[in-house]
């Protein structure tokens, strides 16, 4: 294949990619608020297990009471990471259409709404 070709191909890649976050993040918050509640409680009882010492040995009660005080705090990193996430795709799939870093940046804050 020639040059051009995959640099074509990487462009409509990267293009896919931020297409296909942003209609994940759309899904995400079209999302009823019980069955986000449900699974941002699942990810909070995950993090829990990992950083927590002695959260095997806890009771249910005492486990469940843990994921949902820090189930705010699960949330608001989850939503900063896919946003965090869209904004790397926006400036790769902006930058492999765009020749100059500089202009390219220029872009990316035109985009991101910032002046």
């Amino acid at each position: 294949m020639d040059r051009h070709f995959q640099t074509s191909i990487v462009k409509w890649i990267f293009l896919a990619l931020t297409v296909g976050w942003m209609i994940l993040i759309f899904w995400f918050s079209a999302r009823p608020g019980q069955e986000s509640t449900e699974m941002s409680m699942s990810a909070g009882e995950k993090v829990a297990y990992l950083f927590v010492p002695g959260y095997r040995n806890w009771t249910e009660e005492e486990q469940k009471e843990l994921a949902g005080r820090i189930d705010y705090p699960v949330r608001k990193c989850a939503h900063a990471a896919e946003y965090m996430v869209l904004a790397v795709w926006v400036f790769l799939t902006v930058s492999s259409f765009r020749k100059s870093v500089y202009t390219c940046v220029a872009y990316y804050h035109s985009l991101c709404g910032y002046r």
